[in-house]
């Protein structure tokens, strides 16, 4: 817009449009990063159960932001059990492990996140009731056996 050759009025009047526009991309993306961490705090929810106090919850690709969000609204809904969310980042070629423990819970989250991922060089930390750790994405196969 800078660089253009138009009148000052026109590029005000485009910036204008731009800003907008891009307000409601950022409005959209928000909005679809709450469904989608809806939907994925109901399936952690659904595989609650009395057998178990911990949950484990393999999924596509999050962003740490996302993770953080699902966390927190699994943690309102449900005050028995901890969660363990594993996601798979296949363009960074990362894990993620996002663990969370509602207060009182006899899990501690940091041991639980050093317990799944040790030997595969993770790089994270937490405490009891929190904790995370970023893995090479080699070791996706071992995780899974490890959590189950």
């Amino acid at each position: 817009v800078n660089d253009s050759k138009v009148s000052l009025p026109v590029k005000m009047e485009l910036r204008q449009v731009l800003q907008s526009y891009q307000q409601r991309v950022l409005k959209e993306k928000k909005e679809k990063a709450a469904e989608e961490a809806k939907a994925i705090v109901q399936e952690a929810l659904s595989l609650c159960t009395d057998d178990s106090d911990k949950v484990v919850l393999s999924t596509k690709e999050l962003d740490g932001k996302t993770a953080k969000a699902v966390t927190q609204a699994f943690g309102k809904s449900n005050k028995t059990h901890a969660l363990m969310l594993l996601s798979r980042q296949q363009s960074a070629g990362k894990i993620l492990v996002v663990t969370a423990a509602p207060k009182g819970h006899a899990v501690n989250c940091k041991t639980w996140v050093d317990t799944v991922c040790e030997g595969m060089n993770g790089k994270g930390g937490g405490k009891a009731l929190s904790a995370q750790c970023t893995l090479e994405g080699t070791h996706w196969e071992e995780l899974l056996k490890r959590t189950k």
